[in-house]
């Protein structure tokens, strides 16, 4: 597999500095405002060559935004998004590792960043400036898809269908091409509100992948090639470098989509076990492996530029790829190749698990820290902090300084006038059994209805208030209102709520104290709750079977999932004045007590 890249440095050319002591250790803060350049042929860190190795990582942008779940893996138990982030980030730095590549753009349709035709979702974009403020501040850099060939939202198809037409039309709707220049330009050009830096300015980022996997099957030979140049060359400010190809009859050409002048580095993506024939049951061999690398090899040796393994996951026979990526990178490091690293998919935090349609734990393709493979993918990282971290013939850029931190800790941003979430960001160190309620400047931690204690030390369960709660609803458990009711205002920030930055779900108290609500529908699956006022308790029989969701892998599959059903609860009171009578009385009453 592969995909298209531009460079984040603002200067290709290297500045007139003089070079480095070899030895540095990386990632390195002290080189965190720096630029990652390619200078002769390598690529270059302040003064010095800069090992690359690393991970993707899928929905980075949704976790660090604070999405309350996520659907191609689960967040680990008691962790929020952000917590998961900074974990993951923690975790590189300790085992040596430099990189990471994720996408700019929301991946399922739970949280797209892109609403409609130029309307973004700002929570999501503040999802961006987090992981980028995090990943700049512990010195690793960032390779950012601006979007994909497979994933439902922020895909090709996206930008396609919004403007009328379908997935072909992406190369070549001058339309298509118009939007999606836009959001390239919105992201480019958008400011962090954390940081305060243009993103175009920015030397977290390291690259930009103009498309991950572009497919255009039946399309005319040389349209891809067509549509980099063009794409590549509407980046301002920054020269442009596409990626390679995985398979030729879907209008993908590797000499030709790397042979632009603006290009600096190639890219392949590897998956053994993706690219067997449909009749298979192994993966390819891994020598095909070994020989698919090599000649790629060969080939950005003849194009004069570097080449990086930028994503690979193998399923079987995990540990033997695996050792053949990391042995023809660091072959081609010792020989002076253009081969300099390889970034693995993907990274999994423990507690952190796939969807039920990968099977839970790690998936197909994901790795735990104390996999086998996790072993190899820490000696390739030390491997190459000694093969390839020598003075360059040049230096690198640096950018513009971040934003400090803000004496009240409170706020953030560059005139520290943004509220810090502190229950998103997992920073309030509630008791775990306590929940955070965020307030301007501030939180608060407080137990939840049920229980008694102090939020900041430890609740417990009250057995008493507990039934009292439960008692003041009647459920029945086949029981869904037939009737939609008018919905009641969420009481924000009550003792339960949930707040989700994106907009994208709800999960909030079923026995929050909001005005005007004498019903609840609840879906403890989906962990969903609307509060209603107007639904009829004589009208209860409308709960259907098991509800199926559509989500989407790591990988991008659409996969089905059973998600619960949905069983309405009303308040006692209106309960029993409904029913308690008889027919039409009974009726009458219900309509009595709406607000």
């Amino acid at each position: 597999m592969w995909q298209l890249s531009i460079l984040a440095a603002l200067l290709v050319a290297p500045s007139n500095g003089g070079g480095g002591s070899g030895g540095r250790q990386y990632p390195d803060p002290a080189l965190k405002d720096s630029f990652v350049q390619v200078v002769d042929g390598e690529f270059v860190l302040g003064c010095n060559k800069f090992p690359i190795s690393g991970f993707n990582q899928w929905e980075v942008m949704e976790a660090a935004a604070g999405a309350p779940r996520l659907a191609g893996s689960h967040l680990p138990p008691g962790l929020t998004g952000p917590e998961l982030i900074r974990q993951l980030l923690d975790s590189a730095v300790e085992d040596g590792m430099t990189v990471v590549r994720a996408w700019a753009h929301g991946v399922s349709n739970d949280y797209p960043s892109l609403l409609k035709p130029r309307e973004l979702n700002e929570g999501m974009l503040r999802g961006l400036d987090y992981f980028l403020a995090e990943a700049g501040k512990r010195g690793i850099k960032v390779i950012l898809s601006f979007t994909s060939n497979w994933t439902p939202a922020g895909g090709v198809d996206t930008f396609a269908n919004l403007t009328g037409g379908t997935h072909n039309d992406f190369f070549t709707s001058p339309a298509t091409k118009v939007l999606f220049r836009d959001y390239v330009a919105a992201i480019v050009g958008r400011v962090n509100t954390i940081t305060g830096r243009p993103n175009r300015d920015d030397p977290a980022i390291m690259a930009w992948d103009l498309i991950n996997e572009p497919v255009c099957r039946d399309c005319k030979p040389g349209t891809i090639v067509a549509w980099v140049k063009e794409m590549a060359a509407s980046i301002p400010s920054n020269p442009g470098h596409p990626d390679s190809d995985w398979a030729t009859q879907w209008n993908q050409d590797f000499i030709a989509d790397h042979s632009s002048a603006g290009i600096d580095f190639a890219a392949i993506h590897i998956w053994p076990d993706l690219w067997k024939c449909q009749t298979c049951s192994s993966a390819l061999p891994v020598d095909f492996f070994r020989r698919y690398i090599q000649q790629h090899i060969k080939d950005s040796a003849a194009l004069g530029k570097p080449l990086i393994i930028e994503e690979f996951g193998a399923e079987q026979n995990r540990d033997a790829y695996f050792k053949a990526a990391f042995d023809e990178v660091e072959t081609s490091l010792k020989s002076g190749g253009p081969l300099k690293g390889a970034l693995f998919w993907q990274y999994y935090a423990p507690g952190q698990t796939a969807s039920k349609g990968e099977g839970g734990g790690a998936g197909r393709f994901g790795i735990y820290s104390t996999d086998s493979t996790f072993g190899l993918i820490k000696s390739n990282a030390a491997a190459l902090q000694q093969l390839y971290s020598g003075p360059a013939v040049g230096c690198s850029e640096k950018g513009p300084a971040a934003a400090g931190s803000c004496a009240d800790k409170g706020y953030e941003g560059p005139d520290c006038s943004i509220d810090i979430n502190e229950c998103v960001r997992g920073t309030a160190n509630c008791a775990t059994s306590a929940i955070c309620i965020n307030s301007q400047g501030g939180f608060t931690c407080e137990c939840p209805v049920g229980a008694t204690g102090t939020g900041s030390t430890g609740c417990s369960n009250d057995t008493t208030a507990i039934n009292a709660a439960l008692s003041s609803f009647h459920n029945e458990p086949q029981g869904q209102a037939c009737d939609k009711g008018q919905d009641v205002p969420y009481p924000q920030n009550a003792v339960g709520w949930a707040e989700d930055p994106t907009g994208g779900f709800d999960r909030n108290p079923a026995f929050a104290a909001a005005e005007g609500c004498v019903s609840f529908t609840f879906n403890d699956v989906q962990q969903g709750c609307f509060l209603k006022a107007g639904q009829n308790p004589l009208n209860n029989d409308c709960q259907p079977p098991e509800l199926t969701c559509s989500s989407v892998t790591d990988m991008g599959k659409n996969i089905s999932l059973p998600c619960g059903t949905w069983s309405t609860w009303y308040r006692k009171d209106v309960w029993d004045s409904a029913v308690g009578g008889g027919g039409t009385a009974r009726v009458e009453s219900f309509e009595s007590s709406k607000p």
